[in-house]
């Protein structure tokens, strides 16, 4: 199979041999039932593959192949971005399929560095955060490209949505969302240059140096809360408890409720980066869940839109029926 696609790559004019020898090795990556099949070269005795090659296997995922191109055509004229994000080599379309190439990057994925970890601690968490949301803040360090208005009636209207038919606990949460809304009012947020799938898997670690990969989901301008959102939320999941890696719910719970360091460390880096943004770190509650009912609903910007709808459903009735624990709670 990958003979063919270097073949093809070649009459598409994307000179691979500039980058590795014919004798490299190549190794799939990842499932071909993602909706891609996913190559990385290696030139002799390079643990850091020289190129990575991703193919469609369906006509469904070839928007998002051209979408990743596209954004690292982008971010290549980024220089504060340099080396920390994969560089275009080249898009090739035919009959059949989509190929993108691009630069392999040094690193371990943060989930496996994670779970690698002999004992998790408050301190090397919080190292973690500020890496990552420095890398984050370096992306979103832009002029906007406009801004959107988060309307109080709309994020109610999307939370009633997710909730389905609410139980008691869960219909005195709407009441303190419509409070809130009322007094906080109409939300400007700026919108930046965004990632859309900023999870542990996609954030590779080298030494103290952090590089993201996978950006299937655009690097246009969206609301800067939807990374922090994901990023903090796959975090707690890629972080071990005692008896191994937690389930979803309870890796939610434990970023976003109160009883524990990493709730803690949560608050305060999602506090922390709507303060160097710009924006008033007393809405960070308010904000979050106002992207919860945005993915809850599909209305969020990211790489896997709908796909995710269930998931992000699950997570806000929880945090409705637990919203007093909230690491946010006024």
């Amino acid at each position: 199979m990958i003979e063919r696609i270097l073949k093809e790559c070649a009459r598409g004019g994307v000179d691979i041999g500039a980058y590795v020898p014919p004798s490299s090795t190549a190794v799939q990556m990842g499932s071909r039932r993602e909706g891609r099949a996913v190559w990385a070269l290696f030139a002799s005795r390079q643990v850091t593959p020289a190129l990575v090659i991703k193919v469609d296997n369906s006509a469904r995922y070839r928007r998002r192949l051209v979408a990743e191109h596209e954004a690292l055509t982008a971010l290549e004229r980024r220089e504060d971005l340099a080396g920390t994000v994969p560089r275009p080599v080249g898009l090739v379309r035919s009959k059949r399929r989509v190929i993108v190439v691009q630069t392999g990057l040094s690193g371990r994925p943060l989930n496996v560095v994670l779970r690698q970890r002999v004992r998790p601690s408050a301190r090397s968490s919080a190292r973690d955060h500020e890496l990552l949301f420095d890398w984050l803040f370096r992306l979103q360090n832009r002029p906007p490209a406009n801004f959107v208005t988060i309307e109080p009636d709309t994020v109610v209207t999307r939370v009633t949505t997710a909730l389905g038919e609410p139980c008691d606990r869960q219909r005195a949460f709407l009441e303190h969302v419509q409070r809130r809304g009322m007094a906080i009012g109409p939300l400007a947020l700026p919108l930046l240059p965004g990632h859309g799938d900023l999870g542990t898997t996609n954030c590779l670690l080298d030494q103290t140096t952090l590089r993201v990969v996978d950006w299937e989901g655009g690097a246009q301008s969206r609301t800067p809360i939807v990374d922090m959102v994901l990023l903090l939320n796959h975090y707690a999941r890629a972080l071990p408890v005692a008896h191994g890696p937690p389930n979803r719910l309870d890796a939610f719970h434990r970023a976003f409720l109160k009883g524990d360091w990493l709730g803690e460390l949560t608050a305060r880096s999602f506090r922390r980066h709507l303060r160097r943004l710009g924006l008033a770190s007393s809405v960070a509650g308010y904000l979050l869940v106002a992207m919860l009912a945005d993915l809850a609903t599909g209305h969020a910007q990211t790489a896997h839109g709908d796909a995710t709808v269930a998931y992000w459903s699950l997570l806000l009735r929880s945090y409705a029926n637990r919203f007093s624990e909230s690491v946010f709670a006024e």
